[in-house]
């Protein structure tokens, strides 16, 4: 074995070329030459490897740098044509664009046609920077070939571009690469990279044509939707009395039909500028969850319901308003209405009740008098002070019972409705409420039975709506069982898991299920023409229900039974304002 020469040198400078020790010394240096062999050998592995790592980040880098180049390209495309309406101009920018991208002078798309045979061919025109079109219809062009066999072509002098292909040969085309543009397994037609001179077409710039064709294809369907949107927005639209518009994800109104034109002028506005801010925010948040939205808005006098609708993922959202002015004011005097006839209801139940009231007022004013005259003639005598005192608290009882059905008849004839909610016990609703009402019943033999279990306990109401609502049901009883043999009425109270039910049940044989179904619609009504309005349940219920209550027909009874169901305790909530 040869040594290395750097040892062989060393050897050989420090014994001598003739010097017998290098003999003896010959095993070592065989070993200590393989180990400088093997040192050459790892250091080349180290640095062809080093070498290609190099080489593979440079690779790894370039492939990095040309998708953040597509990614940026697809960004571009997508905000430089979102506002844009035209057709024409959405063409010219895709172009532009594609064409700063790649390194082919001449870029073009191919679009299809619905039910034709003939192509149209949009075109950058360099010199005059915008888009030129052009139709094809000859079935032997290459452009026809590639949407047929759905297939990339890439076509260069070498490879004999097609003779007959006229549109190549007056662009003087000696390079095409034609990608088919495919959305949902249809053919819309090709991007086309050509170039007026021979050349060799790279990888890198196939698969850039076939990762711009897929996305500029769906842009171009978009843009065509948003177009044919556009057009049956204009043609119906501006035959719609509402209001119509489309807005962008800014706010900026991009289309107004003619109805709209009062409210441009109330907003201040027009196409091309933007909302009120407050409706911009609206749109924000629907765009933002891309689910409708709804809201009422007042115009100048009148009175709207805007509806939002996003469309093409949130890109742009329509706006419909509709006129609810005559609603709302019909609204309003149906409510002025009811109220009137509720005021009408009580004047009825004070009319069917007063004489019944004036027996029940009369008789304690008779009792006043009569001991009135009494102690006046105890005072002309030697006045004895212990028939005095029990004239005076039988005076005094008397008076209270005046003042209890005075309580009654304020409780019936006014509006509860602005109440502040306050605490009183049950027992006390209730005698306030037979205190209109018990002579009335007590005239014409009508029993009145009371059951409550808890007369102290508290109850967080509206006193005089609550009385109400009882003296509307125990009228009603009055009226169902008047021409009974058996007429008997039963209030009755319990707690129940924090709830007060206050129950009345009369000796009528219940309601059929017909007459339980709607008995609390309003204007229905069981009594006779001219007894009733067919007000009062409802009225009632919506009372109870204000109140977190609950008003039910209890079907287990034999009898007629009206339940209140009641919370103790009022749970007041903040209101929200949308």
């Amino acid at each position: 074995m040869k040594p290395h020469p750097l040892l062989n040198e060393m050897c050989q400078g420090f014994f001598g070329d003739n010097d017998p020790r290098l003999k003896e010394l010959g095993p070592f240096i065989a070993e200590i030459d393989t180990l400088f062999e093997n040192f050459d050998a790892a250091r080349r592995m180290l640095e062809e490897s080093m070498q290609l790592t190099s080489n593979e980040l440079i690779k790894a880098n370039k492939e990095k740098q040309a998708k953040n180049s597509e990614l940026l390209t697809l960004y571009q495309l997508a905000t430089m044509t979102q506002n844009i309406s035209s057709l024409d101009d959405v063409y010219t920018r895709i172009l532009k664009e594609i064409r700063n991208v790649t390194t082919f002078p001449i870029v073009f798309i191919v679009l299809t046609r619905e039910n034709s045979r003939l192509l149209e061919i949009r075109l950058l025109d360099t010199e005059k920077d915008r888009c030129e079109r052009f139709e094809i219809e000859d079935a032997k062009s290459s452009f026809f070939t590639a949407i047929n066999t759905r297939k990339l072509m890439v076509i260069n002098q070498a490879l004999k571009l097609n003779s007959q292909d006229d549109f190549l040969k007056s662009l003087s085309i000696q390079t095409l690469v034609s990608v088919p543009m495919e959305i949902d397994g249809k053919i819309i037609g090709l991007l086309c990279l050509t170039d007026r001179e021979d050349r060799i077409v790279e990888l890198g710039q196939i698969k850039m044509a076939e990762f711009l064709s897929s996305h500029v294809g769906s842009l171009i369907v978009r843009k065509q939707n948003e177009v044919k949107l556009n057009e049956l927005l204009r043609s119906l639209p501006d035959e719609n009395p509402n209001p119509i518009f489309r807005v962008s994800q800014e706010g900026i109104i991009l289309y107004a039909n003619a109805a709209s034109q009062d409210v441009l002028k109330a907003w201040k506005s027009r196409e091309g500028q933007p909302l009120p801010a407050d409706l911009i925010s609206m749109i924000h948040t629907s765009l933002q969850n891309n689910r409708p939205g709804k809201l009422e808005i007042i115009v100048e006098t009148k009175t709207f319901v805007l509806l939002i609708f996003p469309m093409f993922l949130g890109k742009y959202a329509n706006l419909y308003l509709t006129d609810v002015t005559e609603i709302k004011n019909t609204e309003a005097l149906m409510r002025e209405q009811e109220a009137k006839m509720m005021a009408a209801s009580k004047l009825a139940s004070l009319g069917e009740m007063a004489g019944g009231i004036a027996h029940e007022i009369n008789n304690p004013l008779a009792i006043i008098h009569a001991n009135g005259n009494l102690l006046r003639d105890l005072m002309n005598e030697n006045f004895d002070k212990a028939m005095g005192l029990k004239i005076t608290e039988k005076i005094i009882v008397t008076t209270e019972r005046v003042a209890k059905i005075i309580r009654g008849l304020r409780a019936i004839s006014r509006n509860g409705d602005n109440d502040p909610f306050d605490t009183s016990t049950v027992e006390q609703i209730i005698e306030e409420a037979l205190g209109v009402c018990r002579e009335k019943f007590k005239v014409h033999d009508v029993t009145i039975k009371i059951e409550n279990s808890c007369p102290l306990t508290n109850i967080e109401c509206k006193k005089v709506q609550i009385i109400q609502v009882l003296l509307n049901f125990l009228n009603n009883a009055y009226d169902a069982i008047e021409e009974l043999p058996e007429r008997w009425v039963k209030i009755g109270v319990k707690e129940n898991q924090g709830n007060i039910e206050i129950s009345v049940v009369d000796s009528g044989p219940g309601l059929p299920p017909y007459v339980r179904e709607k008995i609390c619609q309003p204007f229905f009504t069981t009594k006779k023409v001219g007894k009733g309005t067919g007000l009062g349940l409802s009225i009632s219920k919506g009372i109870i229900e204000a109140h977190k209550g609950k008003l039910s027909v209890d079907d287990a009874c034999k009898n007629t039974c009206f339940l209140i169901t009641l919370p103790k305790l009022q749970v007041m909530t903040e209101s929200k304002v949308a």
